[in-house]
C-alpha cells in the first residue's frame, strides 16, 4: 500500500488517490466508527446512508483531516465545507439531522478524520 502522506492538504491531492488508497482510507473509516460509534454501524437509523455520506464527501474530508495540526477545527470544517452542498441543509443553514442527531458526519466527525489521519501518517 502506497503511503497517502503526500497530501498537503489540497483537495486536488486528495482526488488522487488511487481507487485502492481509496479503499484503505474507507476500511479504516468503518473500522474507526464500529469502535467509535458502533450504533452508526449496526443499523441505527441515525447512520442511514453513513458510509455513503462519508464516501461522497471523501475528498473534502481528506482535506480537512491534512491539515497542520494548528489549523484543525474539524468540525468547523465539516460544518463550512461540506454541510452546505447537503442537500438536507436548508438555505439559512439550518439541518433537521444535524438537530435531531443523526448527521454522521456531525456526530461522528473526529471519529472519522482520525481514521483518515491515522492512514495518512502509516
Amino acid at each position: 500500500m502506497a503511503s497517502l502522506t503526500f497530501m498537503t492538504g489540497r483537495a486536488e491531492e486528495a482526488a488522487r488517490l488511487s481507487s485502492e488508497q481509496r479503499l484503505h482510507v474507507m476500511q479504516a473509516i468503518r473500522q474507526k466508527l464500529a469502535t467509535d460509534c458502533p450504533t452508526v454501524m449496526k443499523g441505527d437509523p441515525a447512520g442511514a446512508g453513513a458510509i455513503s455520506s462519508v464516501e461522497q464527501n471523501l475528498d473534502e474530508l481528506i482535506e480537512i483531516a491534512s491539515r497542520p495540526s494548528e489549523n484543525r477545527c474539524w468540525s468547523a470544517g465539516v460544518l463550512d465545507e461540506i454541510c452546505p452542498a447537503c442537500p438536507n441543509q436548508s438555505p439559512s443553514g439550518n439541518c433537521p439531522l444535524r438537530e435531531i442527531g443523526h448527521c454522521v458526519l456531525r456526530r461522528c466527525t473526529g471519529a472519522v478524520l482520525d481514521a483518515i489521519s491515522d492512514v495518512m501518517m502509516q
